[in-house]
């Protein structure tokens, strides 16, 4: 799944998508069962199924309006995220 979704966004052209790589440090918003969070780090592994990444810090948006909760991570917390409830990925340009 993750395949065929990352070769269709490669074909949109230059400019219109960038495939994930280890190494890149990134922000990932998913869904979770109370809310969306976000998550920073860098990426680990990649398969069809997940991306395993280190998190340095995490924010949650509760759907229910609470307040955001954030935390910071020392030593890196290492994760896996399903492709399947990826909403967005942005990457640390600065990296």
């Amino acid at each position: 799944m993750l395949v065929g979704m990352l070769i269709m966004l490669s074909l949109m052209g230059a400019g219109q998508a960038r495939l994930p790589q280890v190494n890149d440090t990134v922000g990932i918003s998913f869904n979770s069962g109370y809310g969306s969070r976000v998550v920073l780090g860098n990426i680990t592994e990649i398969t069809d199924d997940f991306i395993g990444l280190n998190v340095t810090e995490s924010v949650v948006e509760f759907a229910n309006g609470q307040e955001t909760q954030q935390e910071t991570y020392t030593p890196p917390l290492p994760i896996c995220i399903g492709v399947g409830s990826i909403t967005t990925i942005l990457w640390d340009e600065e990296n």
